[in-house]
């Protein structure tokens, strides 16, 4: 396959540095084929424990032959059902591609319900590029069904990834999407709300009212004001381009977290 795809070596290097996060323990691998990806994916978890799946007994064969014992290798195609999670990372090279744009956007879904929360899918293949002059990859029209980077992003979203490129090189790319946890999603979402009431809260801090402060965020109450971090079991973060920490608290009996919000700049209440 080396001698086929231009920057082989490159995407296979992109591939393992994306896939170089945190503590991972079980690595779940689309395509296996003679083992290179896994050899470099498990180069960088070495504890980790990677099942991986192909369509060819043949190539899981010399896969074999090269990955440790413990690695696990099933014959599947990718339109079986994949092997029972949860995993911490999902990473597949030069394989989805060979399926048509449904069956990509389907997988993708399938990949998410395996992956743990807080998990990761990294994915590096060969794409339809934006300029012609940069198919440089030879296709048989048949086999190889490459979809174009923007599709590919739209169907990791629609499956819950947050999804971003972390390598692009003509007609190949490195793809990641990344599986937020419920945690982290509620954060991600309260600190969106937050950010679109910024300029809407200004009035109220500079005349300290308490009530319209308290509207903006949910119409229909009004909270006691200054809140009582005791009763509120308040969270923080950080906003970094605004350089404010904000406590958001959980009312007793009510799950929304921007019922009561209060914001505390350079170390003072600013109420």
């Amino acid at each position: 396959m080396a001698e086929e795809v231009p920057s082989y070596g490159q995407l296979q290097e992109q591939v393992a540095k994306a896939a170089n996060r945190g503590r991972v323990t079980r690595i779940l691998e689309l395509g296996t084929g003679t083992g290179v990806t896994a050899r470099t994916v498990l180069a960088m978890h070495p504890r980790a424990h990677l099942v991986g799946i192909d369509e060819s007994a043949e190539m899981l064969a010399a896969a074999r032959r090269v990955l440790p014992a413990e690695v696990a290798l099933r014959v599947a195609r990718l339109e079986d059902p994949l092997p029972p999670g949860p995993f911490d990372l999902v990473v597949s090279a030069l394989t989805v591609h060979h399926l048509d744009g449904a069956r990509k956007a389907e997988l993708f879904h399938r990949v998410a319900n395996v992956l743990a929360p807080g998990g990761q899918f990294v994915l590096g293949d060969l794409i339809v590029p934006d300029d012609r002059r940069d198919a440089v990859t030879p296709i048989d029209g048949v086999y190889d069904k490459p979809s174009t980077l923007a599709e590919q992003l739209a169907w990791l979203r629609a499956a819950g990834f947050v999804a971003t490129t972390a390598w692009l090189e003509r007609d190949l790319a490195v793809l990641v999407g990344d599986l937020e946890d419920q945690e982290r999603g509620d954060m991600h979402h309260a600190e969106e709300e937050i950010r679109a009431l910024v300029s809407a809260e200004t009035a109220a801090w500079n005349t300290r009212d308490a009530s319209a402060l308290a509207a903006l965020f949910h119409p229909d109450t009004v909270w006691p004001w200054p809140p009582n971090p005791a009763a509120h079991d308040p969270m923080q973060w950080v906003i970094p381009s605004e350089g404010t920490t904000a406590s958001v608290g959980r009312p007793p009996g009510r799950g929304s977290l921007t019922h009561t919000i209060w914001f505390i700049t350079g170390g003072r209440r600013c109420v």
